[in-house]
């Protein structure tokens, strides 16, 4: 077997096994005749089941960061899913800012420097961080990491229900209060479209633009029935549920999702007898716009 056929193999199984985009491979369920080819399938492929997102994968889900921070230092709380064994995860500070007394559960972990971030290796699963600051005097900033969306902060014993952070992902702490006049507010635009195929291809684009807080959001089963998720791609931190649920991580502004999914063998071979689809949650659109791509020199050949 060439390596060509190997890993035209490997990705057949993924495929076929996938479930979700989002579930772990551990979880996995695939026919009990491939059972045995399951490590071999997926020798090299580490990140099946991460979210594939502005052209890579993420295998890591961080909930909301939760910081209380004084004068003199503070402490910080963040709970994560880890797809992969051996994930970096960042923490929040910087170069002559690292967290200390950092732990997972009750346990101590080392804290290594990455590119100037603090990192911990974690292995795969829900794991809930702590750590603490010290300083001086409260700094005008803390850095947190891109890969965190949501945030509860609180300084000088004063909540703080909009954080501002800037274009570079950095957190003010002082005078961070940003005033809020919109509310919140969500609203959906969606748009699909299908590839003529076997099978059939169906891409689902999605614009949210949300005022108010940062939060998470639950847009529902945002997928066709009947399809299988291939690709998950967004400005934001997002992530497709085993039970295809649609989760956010959004603070004000303007973004695109994108999620691609194939059509399950039928008797039509993978052609659907029908194309329908309800509301998957409150606040999805009344309406959405389809878009057929005809694939002629499929036609062509079948004559």
């Amino acid at each position: 077997m060439t390596l060509t056929t190997r890993w035209f193999f490997a990705l057949s199984v993924c495929l076929a096994a996938a479930p979700s985009w989002a579930t772990a491979q551990s979880k996995v369920a695939v026919p009990p005749a491939l059972e045995p080819y399951r490590a071999w399938a997926l020798h090299g492929v580490d990140d099946f089941g991460c979210v594939y997102r502005q052209g890579s994968s993420h295998c890591t889900w961080p909930a909301t960061l939760e910081l209380e921070l004084s004068e003199t230092g503070g402490r910080f709380s963040q709970r994560v899913q880890i797809d992969r064994d051996e994930t970096a995860f960042a923490l929040p500070g910087a170069r002559g800012r690292f967290p200390v007394d950092v732990r997972i559960g009750a346990r101590a972990v080392p804290v290594v420097e990455r590119g100037g971030e603090p990192i911990v290796v974690l292995e795969r699963g829900t794991h809930t961080i702590t750590g603490s600051f010290a300083w001086k005097s409260l700094p005008e900033r803390l850095e947190v990491p891109r890969s965190t969306g949501l945030i509860d902060l609180n300084v000088l014993g004063q909540a703080v229900p909009f954080p501002k952070r800037d274009e570079n992902g950095q957190l003010w702490l002082q005078g961070s209060a940003v005033a809020d006049p919109k509310g919140e507010q969500l609203a959906l635009s969606v748009s699909r479209m299908l590839e003529d195929g076997v099978p059939l291809i169906v891409t689902t684009r999605i614009e949210l633009r949300v005022a108010g807080r940062a939060r998470e959001i639950s847009l529902g089963k945002v997928l066709m029935p009947g399809t299988t998720p291939l690709a998950l791609e967004s400005g934001l931190p997002a992530r497709l549920e085993e039970g295809g649920e649609l989760r956010v991580q959004a603070s004000a502004g303007t973004y695109q999702l994108l999620a691609r999914a194939r059509f399950d063998a039928t008797p039509k071979a993978g052609q659907p007898e029908q194309l329908a689809f309800k509301k998957p949650s409150e606040q999805w659109p009344d309406s959405e716009t389809w878009v057929w791509r005809s694939n002629e020199r499929l036609h062509r050949s079948a004559r």
